[in-house]
């Protein structure tokens, strides 16, 4: 689907701003859109389901980061497994802020850039491909708020403890 912006100059400044930030547009239009339609969705009071993975899983259907998260959670020089430290480590009512927990993670992985942490994490947002498997949705309009993904959601809470101890 093609979205035409407002205008020229609106069209502008947007790819300006996705430039100096190191987004791509279809990511930041979908984290718009699902802003959007949440803050609609709660102005009506529609409740999405909530979703639950062994109920919702089909024989043919696969999520790398169940696969995985077994071995996340052991491995604890695994740049993964720090990531997830951060989001368990800096998360409130199951959400956490992409910058506190790009904080944690430098301040506690000395050895680790930035590039190293973004690079990875977003690996951690899609189940396609060469990723790391689907563990986060990344919400909010700027982008900043990190959730587990829900149809993993149960299985990452399994090895919690792995994370914070």
């Amino acid at each position: 689907m093609a979205i035409r912006l407002i205008n020229d100059n609106l069209e502008r400044r947007f790819r300006e701003v996705l430039r100096r930030d190191n987004k791509r547009m279809h990511e930041v239009l979908t984290e718009i859109i699902n802003t959007y339609i949440d803050s609609a969705d709660r102005i009506y009071n529609i409740a999405h389901p909530v979703v639950h993975p062994e109920e919702n899983i089909n024989q043919d259907q696969r999520y790398l980061a169940l696969d995985r998260i077994r071995n996340v959670a052991r491995n604890r020089n695994q740049i993964n497994h720090w990531i997830l430290r951060s989001y368990f480590c800096t998360e409130h009512d199951g959400v956490a802020s992409l910058n506190e927990m790009k904080d944690y993670f430098l301040k506690n992985r000395r050895d680790c850039t930035e590039w190293q942490f973004q690079n990875n994490f977003n690996q951690m947002l899609m189940d396609d491909g060469n990723s790391h498997g689907h563990y986060f949705n990344v919400r909010g309009i700027y982008g900043d708020k990190v959730e587990l993904f829900g149809p993993v959601r149960d299985g990452i809470l399994r090895y919690r403890q792995s994370f914070i101890d």
